[in-house]
C-alpha cells in the first residue's frame, strides 16, 4: 500500500524539524523505504533516508522519490530541491529505517486485513473496523438519505463530548438522523458545496460544535454516502485524509450492493415518470411492468403535488432525506426530482383512502419539513400526469401570490383564475369579452351608470338578490330595475 508523506510526518512526530510536502494529502505516493546511495538510481515510489554526508549530492543532481534528511544541524548544506522531504534531528540512519519499515508494514497489514474482511463477506462495519488503529477519532458512515450505517471508535470520552453539546440526540445504527440533528444540518450554509466534493475535505462544523473530515462516496456519479471523522478527542491529522479516502474507496463496491441509494424505485421508474411529465409517450408494456414492480397500475386513481425546493439545497442529502421521509410517512407515494422541484405522486387506489383524508396528512408532513405545495385534482390513469402536474404547479404559484402564509394550495380553489390566465396569455381581454358585455360597458360610460358593478356583484353572490343589495347598499326596487336594464341591453 502506498502512503503519503503526511502520514510519515505524523508518525515521526516531534522528531521532524522541517518539511516540504507538495503532494496531495489523500493520494499515496511511496510504498518502500531505503537508505540513499548516490551511486544507485532512485524511484518515485520510494522514500530515501539521507545521511548528512550525502547532502551535497542534491546541489549538483536531481533525484526521484521523497526524502528524509538526517542531522538537521547540517540542513543549510541542502540547498533548494523540488522533492518532498522531511528533516530530522536524528543521526542514526538504521534506527530511522527500522521505524519507517515498521510503519510501511503496518499499512501493508491493514491492506491485507481489508481484503480478508471482504473475502469472508463480513458486513460493512467489520470492514471499517480494520481502520480503527489508523483513524483515532470517532468515524461514521451515513447514506445520502441520512441513515447511519455504522459508527466506530465511539469511546466513552467521545460520547460524553457529544452529550455536552446542545440538543444532542444519540444516533442509532440503521436509523435515520433525528429531527434535531437535521435542523443543525439545514442551518449549515456550506451544505450544498459539501455534496459536490470528490476528495476529502474539512468542514468547520460551526453548527455542529466540532469539525469533521468528510469523504463523499458516489455510485455511477450519484452521491450515495458520506464517511466522516469527527474531531472530538484528538486533532484531525493530515494523515487522516488518506486513511479516510482509502477506506471509502474500498467500501464503495460493497456499499453499491446495499440499500443506500436515494430511493427504492424500480429501474426506469423515475425516467418514465419524468418523460410522462413533459408529455412524451412511453411504451405501454414497459411502463406497465415498471409500475407493477412498484405496486402501481396504469389505471389507478392518483393526484400529485408540486413541491418547490430551494435550488441552493436541491442536490444535498437534506433533500434526499426528505424523499425518504415523505415516501415512508405517506405509503404508496413516490417523489421524483423534476427541474428545480419535487413532484410528489400519490396512488389513492393503493392507499385505499379518499383524497381529502390523504391531503390532511400531507399538510402536516409538509409543514413539518417547512415545505409548501400545490395539489392537483384527483385523476384516473397515470398518463394524465402531465396536465395534472401543470395544474398542481399553477395552484402553487397562484396560491402563493394570493396567500403567502398558507403552505398547501388546492387547484380546485384556483381553477377559474388559472383558466382566465391561460386564455388571456393568448388573447387580449377585449378579444374574449362577449359582445353583450362590451355593450354594457359602453352603456355605463355613456350614461354614467354602474350596471357592470351590479352584474358582477349579482354573479359573485350566486345570483342571490338579498345578498347582492346588502353588498351594494341599494334599494331592492333599484336593483331589480338595474337587472331589468341589464337584460334588455344584453
Amino acid at each position: 500500500m502506498k502512503i503519503t508523506m503526511y502520514m510519515i510526518r505524523d508518525y515521526l512526530g516531534k522528531d521532524v524539524i522541517k518539511e516540504q510536502i507538495h503532494a496531495d494529502r489523500s493520494i499515496g505516493i511511496v510504498e518502500m523505504v531505503s537508505i540513499f546511495d548516490p551511486k544507485l538510481a532512485t524511484s518515485s515510489d520510494k522514500i530515501y533516508i539521507v545521511e548528512s554526508g550525502s547532502f551535497s549530492c542534491f546541489t549538483t543532481a536531481k533525484y526521484n522519490g521523497a526524502y528524509v534528511f538526517l542531522d538537521g544541524e547540517e540542513i543549510g548544506r541542502l540547498g533548494n530541491i523540488p522533492n518532498d522531504y522531511l528533516v530530522l534531528r536524528e543521526k542514526n540512519a538504521v534506527l530511522v529505517l527500522q521505524r519507517l519499515q515498521k510503519l510501511f508494514e503496518t499499512y501493508q497489514n491493514w491492506e491485507i486485513a481489508l481484503y480478508q474482511a471482504a473475502v469472508h463477506k463480513n458486513n460493512i462495519k467489520n470492514i471499517a473496523m480494520t481502520a480503527t488503529s489508523f483513524i483515532e477519532n470517532p468515524f461514521f458512515l451515513y447514506t445520502s438519505s441520512l441513515k447511519l450505517v455504522f459508527c466506530c471508535n465511539l469511546t466513552d470520552k467521545a460520547e460524553n463530548f457529544f452529550r455536552e453539546l446542545e440538543d444532542y440526540d444519540e444516533q442509532i445504527e440503521g436509523e435515520y438522523i433525528t429531527d434535531k440533528f437535521l435542523d443543525k444540518l439545514r442551518n449549515d450554509p456550506d451544505r450544498r458545496q459539501m455534496i459536490m466534493k470528490k476528495e476529502p475535505e474539512i468542514n468547520s462544523g460551526e453548527n455542529l460544535g466540532y469539525r469533521t473530515l468528510y469523504y463523499n462516496i458516489f455510485f455511477g456519479g450519484i452521491y450515495g454516502a458520506r464517511l466522516i471523522i469527527c474531531e472530538v478527542e484528538r486533532k484531525l491529522k493530515d494523515g487522516d485524509f488518506f486513511a479516510l479516502k482509502t477506506l471509502g474507496d474500498f467500501l464503495t463496491p460493497f456499499l453499491g450492493k446495499q440499500d443506500v441509494v436515494v430511493n427504492a424505485h424500480p429501474e426506469n421508474f423515475d425516467k418514465y415518470l419524468q418523460e410522462l411529465l413533459v408529455g412524451r409517450n412511453v411504451d405501454e408494456t414497459a411502463l406497465t411492468l415498471v409500475l407493477e414492480a412498484f405496486g402501481w397500475h396504469l389505471e389507478d386513481r392518483y393526484f400529485c403535488c408540486y413541491v418547490p425546493i430551494d435550488t441552493e439545497v436541491l442536490s444535498t442529502d437534506i433533500v434526499m432525506f426528505t424523499y425518504v421521509f415523505l415516501e415512508t410517512a405517506c405509503s404508496h407515494s413516490a417523489l421524483i426530482t423534476f427541474d428545480d422541484h419535487m413532484v410528489h405522486i400519490i396512488n389513492l387506489t393503493a392507499m385505499q383512502k379518499k383524497k381529502e383524508r390523504v391531503q390532511q396528512m400531507l399538510v402536516r408532513l409538509y409543514r413539518e419539513r417547512c415545505l409548501k405545495a400545490g395539489s392537483s385534482p384527483e385523476f384516473v390513469g397515470i398518463r394524465q400526469i402531465a396536465d395534472r402536474y401543470k395544474q398542481a404547479e399553477a395552484a402553487y404559484f397562484l396560491g402563493s401570490k394570493d396567500d403567502p402564509k398558507t403552505s398547501y394550495f388546492l387547484y380546485e380553489d384556483y381553477d377559474l383564475k388559472d383558466l382566465l390566465g391561460t386564455i388571456t396569455s393568448r388573447y387580449s381581454l377585449e378579444a374574449i369579452c362577449p359582445q353583450e358585455i362590451t355593450k354594457l360597458i359602453e352603456y355605463d360610460r355613456d350614461n354614467n351608470m354602474q350596471l357592470i358593478r351590479a352584474l358582477k356583484t349579482y354573479l359573485q353572490n350566486d345570483r342571490n338578490i338579498a345578498k347582492s343589495i346588502r353588498v351594494l347598499h341599494m334599494q331592492r326596487a333599484t336593483f331589480l330595475y338595474q337587472l331589468k336594464r341589464i337584460t334588455e341591453i344584453t
